[in-house]
Parts: C-alpha cells; sequence; structure tokens
C-alpha cells in the first residue's frame, strides 16, 4: 500500500508531502491509519503555524505503522526560505537533504555515511551544529514502545469505558482526566514514571500536568493497535473500576453518559474541597448527586 498525502499553510507558502510504502494488505485498516495520521498533522497545524521535518512527526509516522513494515518513507518540505527532503528504506535513513536560503546553508547525507556542508564557515558553526544534531537524531529516530504505565492506563480505560481510547480526539483528554479523578477518589492510584498522577481545579474542571504529557505522548499509538494489560492491575483494582464503571454507566443509559462523568467528577471534587459550592451545585441540579456518590462508595465497599 502507498500514502502520499500533502499538507499545506498559507504561511510562507508551506508544504509538506509525506510518501509511504508498506507491504500492508489491509485496505480499511490501512485507510483508518491515513485518517489518523491527517487528524495529527492537521491538529498540529491548527495549533501552530508551522509545519517542518522534525523528529516528532517522523516518530508519530514509525510508531502508526509500525505493524504495517515499512518499506520506504520520505518527507519533502519546502517554503520561499527552506527546502528540505528525508528519505528511510526499511527503517534506516538513507538521506537527508537541507538547504535555507536566509542562512545559506546546505546540507546533505547519504547512507554510504557521506556528509556534505556547505559553506564550512567558522561563523556558522552554531547553526551547523544545531542541524547536525538534528540529523543525528533522525538517524535514531525509532518507533515508540509502550510502556508499562501506559498498557495500565490504556487497560484502566478500556475496563471503565468498555473501549479503547482514541488519542488524536481532544474529548479523550477529558474522559481519561474525569475517569482517573473518580477512582482515585475511591482508593485507586495511577503513576506515571513512578509519579503519582496529580489533580488541580482550574475553571470548573480538574486537570493534571503529569497526564497532559502523557497524553502528548501517547498521540501516535494508533487505536486498532492497542492492547490492555490486566496483569498489570490486581484483582481488588479491577473490581472496583468495574463497579464504578457498571454503576455509572447503568445510572446513565438515557443521559450524555461523557458529560455526566465530566460533572460527577467536578461534584466529586466540590464535596471534597468546596463543600457549600458542592450544595448549591446539588441544590440546583435535577440529578441526585449526593446519592449517587454515597452509592458509588457502597459498590467499591462490596
Amino acid at each position: 500500500m502507498q500514502l502520499n498525502k500533502t499538507f499545506k499553510t498559507n504561511y510562507n507558502d508551506q508544504t509538506l508531502q509525506i510518501i509511504l510504502d508498506t507491504k500492508e494488505n489491509d485496505d480499511k485498516q490501512f485507510k483508518d491509519k491515513e485518517n489518523y495520521l491527517e487528524r495529527l498533522i492537521n491538529n498540529e497545524i491548527n495549533d501552530q503555524t508551522n509545519l517542518n521535518i522534525d523528529l516528532y512527526t517522523i516518530i508519530n509516522l514509525k510508531t502508526i505503522f509500525a505493524k504495517n513494515n515499512i518499506q520506504k518513507l520520505e518527507m519533502k518540505y519546502h517554503n520561499k526560505y527552506l527546502d528540505s527532503d528525508i528519505v528511510y528504506l526499511k527503517g534506516i535513513l538513507y538521506s537527508y537533504f537541507y538547504n535555507n536560503k536566509n542562512s545559506n546553508i546546505t546540507i546533505s547525507y547519504s547512507q554510504d555515511n557521506k556528509l556534505s556542508i556547505s559553506p564550512f564557515e567558522i561563523e556558522k558553526y552554531d547553526s551547523v551544529s544545531y542541524l547536525l544534531n538534528d540529523l543525528f537524531n533522525f538517524k535514531n529516530a525509532e518507533a515508540q514502545k509502550l510502556d508499562d504505565d501506559s498498557l495500565k492506563l490504556i487497560t484502566i480505560y478500556k475496563l471503565f469505558y468498555k473501549e479503547y481510547p482514541d488519542f488524536s480526539l481532544e474529548i479523550t483528554k477529558r474522559k481519561f482526566q474525569n475517569m482517573l479523578y473518580i477512582l482515585n477518589q475511591y482508593g485507586l492510584e495511577t503513576f506515571i514514571n513512578d509519579r503519582p498522577i496529580n489533580f488541580l481545579y482550574y475553571h470548573g474542571y480538574m486537570e493534571s500536568s503529569e497526564l497532559i504529557l502523557w497524553l502528548i505522548e501517547m498521540k501516535p499509538f494508533y487505536k486498532g493497535d492497542l492492547k490492555t494489560r490486566k496483569n498489570l492491575i490486581n484483582e481488588t483494582d479491577q473490581k472496583k473500576i468495574l463497579a464504578i464503571s457498571n454503576y455509572i454507566l447503568n445510572e446513565t443509559k438515557d443521559l450524555d453518559q461523557d458529560k455526566f462523568i465530566e460533572e460527577l467528577a467536578n461534584m466529586i471534587y466540590l464535596k471534597k474541597e468546596w463543600f457549600s459550592r458542592y450544595l448549591n451545585f446539588c441544590k440546583d441540579s435535577n440529578i441526585n448527586y449526593p446519592k449517587i456518590i454515597k452509592n458509588l462508595k457502597k459498590e467499591v465497599k462490596k
């Protein structure tokens, strides 16, 4: 299968072309991954004005298509100041070209270790050093792999929501944060790199800096390639997750469940931190949150 996509922004008349050849035989799965990649890059374009060939995009590509036996990966970038091109064959850096018209620096590299830098002037040492560091990183770029912390968090999400997370969607951040905050209040601790996932309250919702950084790292993991590892969670905690999830999902069959879970997480936070505000929200709500929160505690105790 072949992918050939070009992304453009009006700023500096930028274009980024991605060419990918794989041995993939499943047309639907390949198309789904192509759409997934497109969402990620378009999200990046919306967040910033610059496109470019960067290490992050290369690692994303190698991770998304890691199971598809990549034969060739090429990225071409152009704007009125810069042209660059990078090619991988079977995962190995084959060639790299960089030409910056502003700084008048050209770097070319080929797989037989021939490196050319022009012009080689001491005044341009800092710029060349920076570009060579990029080249070294490109040469060593590999697909990401899921560590135990990530597998555990994905498993918790699957147990709770009965589906795998889609890391390309903005709503996934909210779903993870609301879920983990609720579970944390009923005795389930979660960690990333041996650090507990802590929450602060901003403008009406919980947010965890540890979790946000982890979610950014997870973006290149395509939903269809995710897996669970239940052995990373003890049986007691698995029962807690399922008890809480089953109770919430059964109670909210006729409601917007994502919205309800977010409001429930907020109510639990307010009950813990700002009890007077919690009482006011309870009074104005048509949902009996005190009863739900109390029942959740009973479900966990069972």
